[in-house]
């Protein structure tokens, strides 16, 4: 069993989060799903995301919620990519776990498509297919990226990737209270 966080806070990007493959939720989990969207979907939006992982918040499992291009919310349960295809396509992204440059924009390439079999916190028994395309694609991508310890930065090339870790560094030295945590108010 996990906790629901009663802090809004977010992990930094550092040890606890680094090569760290999620579990799947348990069946005797799915009682807290419903809660922990709704807090995982306040604190997305309270720090202006559009996607945010179970475990950027210290809940380790899979499970993450996204904002569609349409701008419903939802939410991903133990996802299984069934397919993924189409061009690979460059495009701006950030991460809410790298402050402050993750959240400035780095080129990271994605499939343009992804088809997910997964759940939903809504009915625990029930299994859905998500395909997904554009932007859709890539926040799942990059949510997924998280399941499995993987950061965006990991698919950049190797100098703005150590730029990027440079200045994360420094920030992380001057400004976080908390090593690996972060919170707003």
């Amino acid at each position: 069993m996990f906790d629901i966080p009663t802090r809004a806070s977010i992990l930094c990007y550092g040890p606890k989060m680094i090569n760290v493959e999620c579990p799947p939720v348990a069946s005797d989990e799915y009682d807290l799903l419903s809660p922990l969207s709704t807090f995982m979907t306040e604190v997305m939006k309270n720090h202006n995301g559009i996607g945010l992982a179970a475990l950027q918040i210290g809940v380790f499992r899979q499970f993450f919620v996204m904002r569609t291009d349409s701008g419903k919310v939802i939410d991903v349960v133990n996802p299984i990519v069934v397919q993924a295809y189409g061009h690979e396509i460059k495009q701006f992204e950030a991460c809410l776990s790298l402050p402050p440059v993750g959240n400035g924009s780095h080129i990271v390439p994605r499939l343009e498509h992804i088809h997910l079999r997964c759940g939903s916190s809504i009915d625990p028994e029930s299994e859905s297919m998500l395909r997904l395309r554009g932007m859709d694609a890539r926040v799942a991508q990059h949510e997924l990226d998280h399941l499995t310890g993987t950061f965006f930065v990991d698919r950049i090339a190797e100098k703005p990737r150590a730029e990027v870790m440079k200045s994360f560094e420094h920030w992380r030295t001057n400004q976080c209270r908390k090593p690996y945590l972060t919170s707003r108010p």
